[in-house]
């Protein structure tokens, strides 16, 4: 039965490999700071079963079992628990590693890459214009044609927790542009983190396009209403959390609109909602004080059917009104003056340039 590793773990050791990028091709180095082809592969078996990873557990020939299907590496190699597949087709495709070997006899003749969860890494020679330890870009994958032997851990990333954050340390959902460590959803990222994206937008009630910048000015009005966070709508923990409480994901409506509750249509259009004052009007539902209205009583608002208490920024007017009428009053204003600045461009084309009389000036 296949081991199980969670997330945390799966992307602990997904950092371990990245920390190796770039690093020099060392034959027959430990891992001190890097090494050769056999000691990258076991050094990331190693890593995710909580083993030393700094040190060597053998060779390309620890796993050079021609016709022993099934079976474990040779030597130290055992401990990692790899397992020889017949083919390429046998290997699982839920795998957590998988390893690809060519073997020459062993030294620089041999050599092997392997991909952990979805992955390539390797350490090599000089090949595609790049030597040293190569993760993502031109690594080779454990399936390359270059491979005729296969091995592979016998694990698999265990479900977890849904709503736990699921990227690294230090990582976090943001713009194509960013550092690396932004993920974006657009730059082939892992399947798991995209996955993260989809999972927000469905908590928003948002297309789940997979794509961070689709969810940003959503995430930046909720932002909004915690005064600890920046609104530009990238994701770390902190807003990862407060996303999460928005309540259960809604289920998908194929075809149809994903309803959202009152409280995530007003985080997303205003932020923290205005307090309500206790009315009754004919045909209208009585709102407490500081309750949150439902779907009906925020189309009211655009309605001017309830909320008029919006006072005036007018020093010295005590009107009240509701946006609508602010607006509306606004508009009036703005026609008052433009018809003023017309009369007076008239009267100074006519020559009259004349000011109007103060009252002292009149008596």
């Amino acid at each position: 039965m296949a081991r199980t590793f969670t997330r945390a773990q799966v992307d602990t050791t997904r950092a371990y490999i990245w920390s190796k990028d770039w690093l020099p091709y060392v034959y027959g180095g430990s891992g001190n700071p890097g090494g050769d082809c056999s000691w990258f592969t076991f050094a990331v078996a190693a890593h995710i079963q909580g083993l030393q990873a700094n040190r060597r557990y053998g060779s390309t020939e620890n796993c050079n079992r021609p016709g022993i299907f099934g079976a474990s590496a040779t030597g130290d190699a055992a401990r990692l628990g790899l397992v020889h597949a017949r083919s390429k087709a046998d290997v699982p495709a839920g795998a957590l590693l998988k390893l690809g070997f060519l073997h020459g006899g062993g030294g620089y003749n041999s050599h092997v890459a392997g991909t952990f969860d979805g992955l390539n890494f390797e350490s090599r020679g000089m090949y595609m214009g790049r030597s040293g330890h190569v993760v993502a870009a031109s690594a080779r994958a454990w399936n390359d044609p270059l491979f005729h032997d296969f091995w592979y851990l016998d694990a698999v990333v265990g479900a977890g927790d849904p709503d736990a954050f699921p990227l690294p340390s230090g990582w976090y959902y943001g713009p194509l542009e960013g550092p690396e460590e932004s993920v974006s959803g657009e730059a082939g990222e892992p399947a798991h983190h995209i996955a993260g994206i989809k999972h927000m937008q469905a908590k928003l009630g948002l297309a789940q396009t997979g794509r961070w910048r689709d969810a940003q000015s959503a995430i930046a009005a909720l932002q909004r209403t915690d005064p600890t966070l920046t609104p530009d709508g990238t994701v770390g923990p902190k807003t990862w959390a407060l996303i999460m409480r928005l309540g259960p994901t809604p289920a998908p409506t194929p075809g149809g609109i994903v309803e959202l509750s009152h409280e995530q249509h007003a985080a997303l259009q205003w932020g923290q909602p205005e307090p309500v004052r206790p009315i009754v009007r004919p045909g209208n539902v009585k709102v407490k004080e500081g309750q949150m209205w439902p779907r009906a009583g925020l189309a009211d608002i655009w309605n001017e059917t309830v909320w008029d208490g919006y006072p005036s920024h007018v020093e010295g007017d005590d009107r009240t009104g509701s946006p609508t009428f602010w607006l509306l009053e606004t508009h009036r204003e703005a026609v008052e003056i433009k018809a003023l600045l017309a009369s007076l461009q008239a009267r100074f084309a006519s020559g009259d340039t004349r000011q109007q009389p103060t009252a002292a000036q009149e008596g």
